[in-house]
């Protein structure tokens, strides 16, 4: 009877170990996709100044939307690069408008869904 007990509760202490170890690493899985969002943000937003410094992408007088890895981006060219790990939508805003209302400034933001399954 003794050696029973002794036995249930090995494998009881042994179950909710397991299920700490399991949900760390769910955690840490989650914070390594949003440091690598982070990055993959900071890159998107790194391309678009050095695009928009170049000209070879113009500020005209609409929204405009640039994707990388992002098959669901309305109506716009998706560029794909196995480098970056999440989708990234880029938007440069119509001067003036968005956060800023300056009329020579056109606002840019940068969306990365880290939720999306990856590595």
């Amino acid at each position: 009877m003794v050696v029973m007990v002794a036995v249930m509760i090995t494998v009881l202490l042994a179950a909710v170990t397991l299920r700490f170890m399991l949900a760390q690493g769910r955690l840490d899985r989650h914070q390594i996709n949003r440091i690598r969002a982070f990055y993959a943000a900071q890159a998107g937003m790194a391309y678009a100044m050095e695009m928009l410094r170049n000209g070879d992408w113009l500020v005209g007088g609409a929204d405009q939307v640039f994707c990388f890895n992002d098959a669901a981006c309305p109506g716009v060219d998706v560029y794909d690069d196995p480098d970056i790990f999440f989708p990234v939508r880029i938007t440069i805003h119509t001067r003036g408008e968005g956060p800023s209302t300056h009329p020579e400034v056109a606002p840019v933001t940068v969306f990365v869904d880290y939720n999306v399954p990856n590595l």
